[in-house]
């Protein structure tokens, strides 16, 4: 038998393996349980937080043998052939390769009929916003008023790209990016289900390398388990070229306190180490965030997603400058990741947007300064007053003045 990577061996079987989406599976579930399923649903959101596996389950739900339920059973004729594809009532549609409005117009002629073994017809059009105009328009009409024997289920990526006449005809249920911390738990659950050998500080790599997608951090645990037998922090770092924290801190000090020398010499041993200039700049960006939200929020380590070795380098470095620092510079390394992706030569638009961003460490902030101002003057009031003359001073007016001119 073929080896069945783990993204598609753990998909979600149920509405309870489904994470991170609580309030989705409240929605679905209790509209199967309370009779009350929409003809049509548009899921959007990011890659890899389960729109399509939830469209399966909804349709299991549906059909199965001991349904319509909130909990189908899985082990049933219907629930096998939704999980293996092989249903004729569950169709899977993919919005790019079938976006013209012939297909539409065959979708249109198929809904007609009733199902072949179970209660409801599924529609799935995965990636439903590459659909042309024309294949939307023709669609309206069927999304609007299906038989009653069809339930619609369009996913997307790009949920701007639909019209808003389709929106209108479906009900709305926007997918998020799953948390760090759930994905590592069930990572952590994964690996010990499947054998592998994975340390606790390389989990929490690669659910931070994953951005909310569960299956993008499956495909890296898979890519990892061929890649070493025991899984550690730096056998994540080598195959997926993420910065070393340590670096990644003493740039950071290096461009707060304008030390552009100690700038050249890090980025010459990133370059020798062969990292990725824009990876390395996306991880910028996102370390000055953090050290920013750290500056702006008592408690930072129940917002940020970090071990408490780095949250203490955070806090060191946080101390050393203020807010009004910390927000030029990540406005400044924002741009510095535009002038590097564009940029023929990175390395040179790096060091020079990087140098150029260190001069911000001889500006100080407003307050501060009004601040010393205040203080200067208090201390130079009382020599202004012994400085000033004894006796009074005559002042002339310019009519005085012109009085004795004319005298």
């Amino acid at each position: 038998m073929s080896y069945l990577v783990l993204a598609r061996k753990w998909r979600p079987q149920g509405f309870n393996d489904l994470i991170g989406q609580e309030p989705i599976i409240r929605i679905l579930k209790n509209s199967i349980d309370q009779g009350k399923v929409a003809h049509a649903y548009l899921f959007s959101g990011p890659r890899g937080v389960g729109k399509t596996s939830t469209a399966r389950i909804l349709a299991k739900a549906l059909n199965c043998t001991d349904g319509p339920t909130s909990n189908p059973c899985g082990i049933c004729a219907s629930c096998i052939s939704v999980a293996d594809g092989s249903s004729v009532d569950v169709m899977e549609i993919d919005g790019a390769s079938n976006n013209s409005v012939n297909d539409i117009r065959d979708l249109r002629e198929r809904v007609k009929y009733v199902p072949s073994g179970g209660r409801y017809k599924v529609y799935i059009i995965d990636e439903s916003h590459m659909l042309s105009d024309a294949a939307f328009n023709a669609l309206l009409k069927t999304l609007e008023e299906p038989p009653p024997h069809v339930v619609f289920v369009l996913a997307t990526t790009a949920q701007k790209k639909i019209p808003s006449t389709v929106l209108s005809r479906c009900q709305h249920l926007p997918f998020r990016r799953i948390p760090s911390q759930e994905i590592k738990e069930r990572l952590k659950n994964i690996s010990l289900a499947e054998n592998i050998n994975i340390s606790g500080p390389a989990l929490e790599l690669i659910a931070r390398a994953a951005d909310g997608s569960l299956r993008d951090s499956l495909t890296i645990m898979d890519q990892l388990s061929s890649f070493s037998s025991d899984i550690k922090e730096p056998d994540v770092k080598d195959l997926l070229g993420i910065t070393d924290f340590g670096l990644l801190s003493q740039i950071s000090v290096a461009l707060i306190e304008g030390k552009r020398e100690e700038i050249l010499k890090i980025i010459g041993e990133l370059v020798e180490q062969g990292t990725d200039i824009k990876s390395f700049v996306k991880e910028l960006v996102q370390f000055f965030r953090d050290l920013l939200v750290a500056s702006v929020i008592k408690r930072p380590e129940e917002v940020l997603d970090l071990g408490k070795e780095e949250m203490d380098v955070l806090k060191n470095i946080v101390g050393r400058t203020s807010e009004d620092q910390f927000t030029l510079l990540l406005s400044e390394i924002l741009k510095t990741e535009m002038d590097v992706r564009n940029a023929s030569a990175p390395r040179l638009a790096l060091e020079m947007s990087l140098i150029k961003a260190s001069f911000l460490s001889s500006m100080r902030p407003l307050k501060e300064i009004l601040e010393n101002i205040e203080a200067y003057t208090k201390d130079s009031l009382p020599e202004i007053k012994k400085s000033a003359p004894s006796e009074p001073c005559l002042l002339y007016t310019s009519d005085a003045a012109d009085e004795e001119d004319s005298v």
